[in-house]
């Protein structure tokens, strides 16, 4: 071994150099490593890991006898129906027009055509009838026209027994009596030619002595 300062040849166990005292730079092996100690277990320790494991294994078996774990049970699908197709009802064709022709105009009849002449109202043909009383004793054999339905109007003509009259209508107006009948009669009857006469006097297809069986005047 040689120094380092001065080159001299020294001890290898020296320190120091013999010729310049300087001090030698020696080489220590480092000492071995322990080896390590395992940690030691207690035994409350050990107690503990085993219950764990031993409680792990009981569980595991619950589940396999259960068939949780590695059992065969197939597990239950429930297939729903497909959902329904709604389809569109076919669409309907759309309505034919109809072309309608305007109503024709009508009239009233209230409001007649210029220069025409007022049409009369249906009339029924009529006869003069029990004038000359019952059995033909009592009466006068002629029925009075008068202007209005009354006894006490106006008389504006005189029909004898049988002659042939129109009549146009009837109303209510003062009572009259036929001796030849036996009844009393509200009901006088307006002649097509104007005037009124008691319905009791006049006979017709229709007719009645008591009754309005035409329109009303």
């Amino acid at each position: 071994m040689f120094c380092p300062r001065c080159g001299a040849k020294t001890d290898p166990d020296a320190a120091f150099c013999e010729s310049c005292g300087a001090r030698l730079a020696t080489e220590e092996a480092p000492a071995p490593a322990a080896p390590p100690t395992p940690p030691s277990r207690s035994p409350s320790g050990l107690l503990v890991g085993g219950g764990v494991l031993l409680l792990a294994v009981v569980v595991v078996g619950v589940l396999a006898l259960t068939g949780v774990i590695g059992g065969d049970r197939e597990v239950a699908r429930v297939e729903l129906p497909p959902p329904a197709r709604v389809t569109a009802p076919p669409a309907m064709p759309a309505p034919a027009t109809v072309e309608t022709a305007p109503a024709p105009e009508t009239t009233t009849g209230t409001e007649p055509e210029p220069g025409a002449e007022p049409e009369e109202p249906r009339s029924v043909a009529a006869t003069v009838a029990r004038t000359c009383g019952r059995g033909g004793v009592g009466g006068d054999c002629h029925l009075s026209v008068r202007a209005s339905p009354s006894s006490d109007s106006a008389e504006l003509r005189r029909l004898d027994e049988g002659d042939a009259l129109a009549l146009s209508c009837q109303r209510r107006g003062d009572p009259v009596r036929s001796s030849a009948l036996g009844v009393t009669s509200t009901v006088w009857s307006r002649t097509t030619q104007g005037g009124y006469v008691t319905n009791v006097y006049v006979k017709g297809p229709g007719l009645k002595s008591r009754s309005i069986t035409l329109r009303r005047c």
